[in-house]
């Protein structure tokens, strides 16, 4: 049975307590028995690939919805154990069990399952902890009411803890959307918080032996919200389109359709998408869009936001590509204008709906974009008395919103913004040209005080209005600070820049290299040199084709390095394409050349295991061997890195890792690809869309996701152990998200941390956001540092890691935003390519 918690024994007292004191006006009540949530363990047979639960039946009957076969992942008690555990609601006191594989491997009907134990294949179960039990489960969490939640005033949500090992885990919290930390707000089972505006509450659970459980994400609205709406495309073969919903919640705010439901409401003439919206008091509820005619979709479960369905597709939380809508957006009318350098002491805002839809006015004063779960603007709310943004935007009942206004409200109380180009300390030879430039938030003039002897810069230093140029040629150290008209002033800045007449020159000193000059060799490992026959054909590949493997590998390089070919041409760095193991299978190849109908990833920009070296260019011990190589020759070795996609879909692949679907390939949490059923749909820009048709990671991704099911697949036991493990370190030190995207951030600065690697280029820059480019520097520059403290005989010098972007269409002048957000260090001249072609005459 499950033990007790700490709450509830002392519930229990307080009851013993009140019966055995109470007086006769007092109220007698029978006190609910303490429960604990029923948690069942099973040991996973070596040859299972993975460890599922089907359930159903549940008691008391609608506790739990049942699974769809073959049922949920259970959770690895703990890293490299091979004991795995699943903890249903606290409301559910029995159920029935079969534990699975997923692939075709399962146990008999397990009937009636009570209360927690331990089971075994070919044992059964035990009350206790069988011989050989490993593993320290994390606590379970309840929150009550769970979100997404809507109350029209504030109330009261509580959170439960419970843990097998632990009597008194602890509960850590956040409640403004970041994740939590055990250095988070804390308490402990049976805590409560006073939820009075739209909040976003994560959070973790803590035992004393370490365990942490997955955050847990929950959405509050207070107030008056839009009702909930969803639409959906009817596929053209249908003549109608109808919705069939069932379970509505809260339980009795609507009330079910008999099948096939009712008739959807076209969005206007002509338009293939029609719409239902459901009375104010349902916040979630399950349904199936169909024709009434045999047509159907399948069962979409507890859908609790508005959102766009197109069958094959899936799910939308925004308008797809060809949406087509008769509802006019609200307009919206924010006063006072920004610009005058004062702040507000009312703000008058105002929405009107040429539809006569109900409008809600939405706000957010930190600079983010106002979206469906933002603060809503009551009337007669008391501006800020510091300096903000105030970011605005309408929305009526089926959610279709205005454009976001933006006020910049300031006060003159700010000094003025400044900065250096480029900032000291810097070694040159035989110039420097640096550049000083100041802007105020209110006036025309910024005032730069400066001098260059060293000492500290007054009012009644040297001075220049919003800009000051300096040529040096000689030692100097520049120190200013700014001023505007009302004596806002910056602290003081020191920048040295010291003149070496050796630098740049060839000498062979780390104090001497720079990434600024090097000279460096860009080889397409495959094509390069074969240095090893015998891993030439891998994963079923052709390697007799155009586009197939041609052999060259790690061992190539290596033997071109300690031959000196690369000392005989003066080179300062290598740079490879990615390693990584690629798509098995091959893919169309372009035009209409015959030796080129198909192709494989020999370039490395076909990922399919960022964790891995690809078999065709050879092992981890030739990977370490040809870096340490090229260190020991004075080389640096910059690798090329891909954040922005995956690999194409291929049947080798399909038919190799059993997937057949979006869900049981990288799922829609992690890519974007129209052609792939359940995927989430290809976006338009840069930043969204499937460049080349590749699937394109959801970068922009918030929220935490689960480890892809193609990898969960493709690595055994022992390996999923140890990269959940890592992947757990890694994300409680950097106190990242587990989005998508730091999934991939973690990977690849292992191989920075594993081998020394000192450099990334990085594909397709311009598809990703930029502050992920800046988190990938920082954790690489981490990464590298260690390295170097741990291999202090094979380091070439102490610099820092090293970032080069390939944004298509670039000059030579680097963007302010890829200095600062991206920290990337230098971006590729593709201009030079048509300034080559015209003075070469090609």
């Amino acid at each position: 049975m499950a033990l007790f918690s700490v709450s509830y024994v002392f519930q229990l007292f307080q009851c013993l307590f009140s019966l055995s004191f109470g007086t006769a006006a007092d109220t007698v009540s029978a006190c609910p028995p303490p429960t604990a949530p029923l948690t069942i363990y099973f040991q996973k047979p070596a040859a299972w690939p993975n460890a599922k639960i089907y359930y159903w039946g549940e008691t008391p009957t609608g506790t739990m919805p049942d699974v769809t076969w073959p049922g949920v992942n259970m959770t690895l008690t703990q890293a490299g154990c091979d004991w795995y555990y699943f903890t249903f609601p606290s409301a559910v006191d029995c159920s029935n069990i079969i534990f699975n594989s997923g692939t075709g491997s399962q146990t008999p009907d397990l009937l009636n399952r009570c209360d927690d134990g331990y089971y075994q294949v070919g044992i059964g179960w035990s009350s206790t902890p069988p011989s050989g039990y490993c593993g320290n489960p994390a606590p379970t969490l309840s929150v009550s009411p769970s979100g997404p939640y809507n109350n029209p005033n504030p109330f009261i949500v509580t959170i439960n803890i419970y843990d097998n090992s632990d009597p008194s885990p602890t509960i850590y919290y956040t409640t403004d959307g970041t994740t939590p930390t055990t250095s988070s707000n804390s308490g402990l089972d049976g805590m409560t918080l006073n939820i009075t505006q739209n909040t976003t509450l994560k959070v973790i659970g803590a035992d004393a032996n370490g365990a942490i459980s997955a955050v847990q994400t929950h959405i509050y609205t207070v107030g008056v919200q839009p009702p909930l709406t969803v639409y959906f495309k009817k596929p053209v073969a249908w003549s109608t389109a109808k919705i069939h919903y069932w379970n509505p919640s809260p339980s009795g705010s609507t009330t079910a359709t008999t099948w096939p439901g009712v008739n959807m409401t076209q969005n206007q003439p002509g338009c293939d998408w029609y719409y239902f919206t459901f009375p104010n008091a349902v916040d979630c509820i399950n349904m199936i869009f169909n024709n009434g005619a045999g047509n159907q979709t399948p069962d979409l479960i507890n859908i609790c936001e508005n959102a766009y369905y197109v069958v094959g597709t899936g799910w939308s939380s925004t308008p797809p590509s060809g949406f087509c809508s008769a509802n006019t957006a609200p307009t919206l009318t924010v006063l006072p204008l920004s610009g005058d350098c004062s702040l507000p002491s009312a703000l008058n805002i105002t929405a009107s709906d040429a539809d006569g839809d109900p409008v809600i006015i939405r706000y957010t004063i930190d600079g983010s974009d106002p979206g469906p779960n933002s603060t809503i603007w009551v009337p007669g709310t008391n501006p800020p008395t510091v300096d903000f943004t105030f970011k605005v935007r309408a929305y009526d009942d089926e959610m279709a919103s205005s454009p976001i206004v933006t006020r910049n409200y300031t006060d003159n109380n700010n000094a003025p913004t400044h900065s250096i180009s480029p900032a000291g300390p810097l070694t040159f030879n035989p110039s420097a040209n640096v550049v000083i430039t100041a802007n105020d938030d209110c006036t025309s003039s910024a005032t730069i005080y400066y001098t260059t002897n060293g000492s500290n810069p007054t009012t009644s230093s040297s001075s220049a209005v919003n800009s000051k140029s300096f040529f040096l040629t000689q030692t100097t150290t520049i120190k200013y600070f700014v001023s505007d008209n009302n004596g806002n002033s910056s602290a003081i800045q020191s920048h040295t820049y010291t003149h070496d007449p050796n630098f740049g020159c060839g000498s062979t000193g780390e104090d001497y290299f720079s990434w600024d000059n090097a000279t460096v060799y860009f080889t397409v490992t495959d094509r390069f040199n074969n240095g090893n026959t015998a891993n030439d054909v891998n994963y079923g590949r052709q390697s007799d084709i155009v586009g197939g493997f041609h052999g060259g590998d790690l061992q190539g390089v290596t033997q071109k390095i300690t031959q000196g070919y690369f000392d005989s041409l003066g080179i300062d760095a290598i740079w490879i394409t990615p390693p990584i193991e690629q798509i098995h299978g091959n893919v169309p190849g372009w035009g209409m050349v015959p030796e080129f109908q198909k192709h494989y990833g020999y370039h490395g920009y076909y990922a399919l295991d960022w964790t891995e070296i690809d078999a065709n260019m050879g092992t981890v011990v030739d990977f370490r061997t040809m870096i340490d190589s090229a260190h020991a020759h004075g080389i640096r070795v910059v690798m090329d890195v891909v954040l922005n996609h995956t690999g194409y879909d291929t049947p080798q692949d399909m038919t190799e890792f059993g997937w057949s679907n979006c869900s049981n390939w990288w799922g829609p949490q992690w890519i974007r690809k129209d052609d792939i059923a359940g995927c989430t749909p290809c976006g338009g820009g840069d930043l969204q869309s499937c460049l080349a048709g590749l699937p394109d990671v959801i970068t922009e991704a918030t929220t935490d996701v689960s480890l892809p099911p193609v990898l969960l697949t493709k690595w055994n036991a022992t390996k999923e152990a140890q990269e959940i493990a890592e992947l757990n370190t890694f994300f409680n030190n950097t106190g990242l998200p587990r989005t998508p995207v730091n999934h991939i951030v973690k990977w690849l600065t292992d191989w920075v941390r594993e081998f020394g690697v000192d450099a990334f280029r990085l594909d397709t820059y311009k598809h990703v956001e930029l502050q992920h480019w800046g988190t990938l520097k920082t954790q690489a520059d981490i990464a590298l540092t260690e390295w170097k403290a741990a291999n202090p005989t094979k380091k070439l010098d102490d610099k820092p890691f090293w970032m080069v972007g390939e944004n298509y269409g670039s000059g030579i002048t680097r963007w302010a935003d890829a200095i600062n957000i991206s920290k990337t260090d230098a971006l590729i001249n593709f201009n030079f390519q048509g300034q080559a072609r015209e003075y070469g005459h090609y």
